[in-house]
């Protein structure tokens, strides 16, 4: 995407298999040169597997493991200081994956926005989203809209790892303590929480930092608000998952990834299609404005923040009085 944004950039196709699959241009005349690097690395793969596979042992690895380490005791003094450490590097690589996209979607706004703005069908379906204003903006709260779908995805691991703290036993040794259980799910879904503002605000600065460098008219405050507004979305689709999992833990995961998986369609017809009303109220993607392409509906923020922590309430009652489920 950052290669294809402006010509100036164009030799990174080289430094990824996506961009050697461009390079191939079967549209628009073979250019049998990215062969080459297509061929190399498929080679130089195979060799170097069946290599290893003939001199490791079988069930071992050819990095040397330890049998033994120094202990790290860091965050765990507590229940919230072991779910934070439990869940680190999931956070950590979400956020950063986010981040990345939303540079990119920076990087690439100023030259989407004009290519978009000659392309009636585009610009209908970033009309039929919400937005008012075309260019770079009209882009940049089209993908931030898609940005909302990256983040859900995000929240539903949180959801998908607390399941499976529970049904492998793990959460036994916990509640066997004097750990509440309201005070286990409350600490994993504030988890949650954090992980869906840091990784909005920060795609967002991603996201101007990537646009100021391409000279895209757009601002700080216009982006930071682009990424809290995928926030509200996130938190409703929390809160579901909470309540499917405080209701009906062995359905949870099901649940939320269905839901998940439904937003995304809803969205992708309605954008592309004049569809009912009724459909479109299905998926909380597009209860939100696409900002920065047009003003934040906070009236539906609002709602979509009240209701997910009234759902979320709900399966933190449940799941303080059902018996916990194996797999």
């Amino acid at each position: 995407m950052a290669a294809d944004s402006d010509p100036s950039l164009a030799w990174l196709r080289w430094a990824s298999p996506l961009g050697w699959i461009e390079q191939l241009r079967p549209l628009t005349g073979t250019a049998p040169l990215a062969f080459v690097p297509i061929v190399a690395l498929i080679v130089a793969l195979v060799v170097a597997s069946l290599r290893i596979a003939a001199t490791r042992d079988v069930g071992s690895s050819v990095l040397a493991g330890r049998d033994r380490s120094e202990p790290h005791t860091f965050l765990l003094g507590g229940q919230a200081g072991l779910t934070v450490r439990l869940t680190r590097p999931v956070v950590l690589a979400w956020i950063a994956a986010l981040v990345v996209t939303g540079l990119v979607f920076g990087l690439v706004a100023q030259a989407a926005g004009t290519a978009v703005r000659g392309a009636e069908g585009i610009e209908q379906a970033i009309e039929r989203l919400g937005a008012t204003t075309s260019g770079a903006a009209a882009y940049l709260g089209f993908v931030f809209v898609i940005a909302a779908g990256l983040v859900a995805i995000a929240v539903a691991g949180q959801i998908t790892a607390a399941r499976n703290e529970e049904a492998t036993g793990h959460l036994d040794n916990l509640l066997v303590r004097p750990v509440a259980r309201w005070r286990w799910l409350v600490v994993r879904l504030t988890v949650a929480i954090g992980l869906v503002v840091s990784a909005s605000v920060l795609a967002g600065l991603a996201a101007w930092i990537g646009a100021v460098s391409q000279h895209a008219d757009v601002g700080l405050s216009d982006l930071l608000g682009a990424g809290l507004n995928v926030v509200p979305p996130a938190v409703f689709i929390l809160g579901v998952g909470g309540l499917a999992f405080g209701v009906w833990p062995r359905g949870a995961i099901g649940v939320i990834y269905g839901f998940v998986v439904w937003s995304f369609i809803v969205e992708t017809i309605a954008a592309a299609f004049d569809s009912n009303h009724w459909l479109r109220d299905t998926s909380p993607f597009l209860h939100i404005a696409p900002v920065p392409a047009a003003d934040p509906n906070w009236t539906a923020a609002f709602w979509l923040v009240a209701l997910g922590l009234a759902a979320a309430a709900g399966g933190v009652a449940a799941f303080s009085h059902r018996d916990l489920g194996g797999a």
